[in-house]
């Protein structure tokens, strides 16, 4: 379980704009609720094979994996920008 909060204030911090929160819980699927079919189930299905989820599912976390990559560049090159200003 995550809980996640962030600020996005003024360069002063003194002004507040927003505030963000997240909670992350990791649960896993009830076989019962598993078993619930909609509708649209079966039109889902139809428009992908396994083969294509898999590759979907690969090209997805690949994307992850590079805005994570990107995200950590983001906050080290913030530091630097900060660390100019003091």
């Amino acid at each position: 379980m995550a809980y996640l909060k962030g600020w996005m204030t003024s360069e002063d911090g003194k002004t507040v704009y927003v505030v963000c929160e997240h909670h992350k819980v990791g649960v896993p699927s009830q076989p019962q609720h598993m078993e619930t079919k909609v509708p649209w189930d079966e039109e889902f299905a139809k428009d992908f094979t396994d083969e294509e989820w898999a590759e979907k599912e690969k090209t997805r976390k690949e994307r992850q994996t590079e805005r994570k990559e990107r995200g950590r560049e983001l906050d080290l090159e913030w530091e630097r920008v900060l660390r100019s200003k003091m």
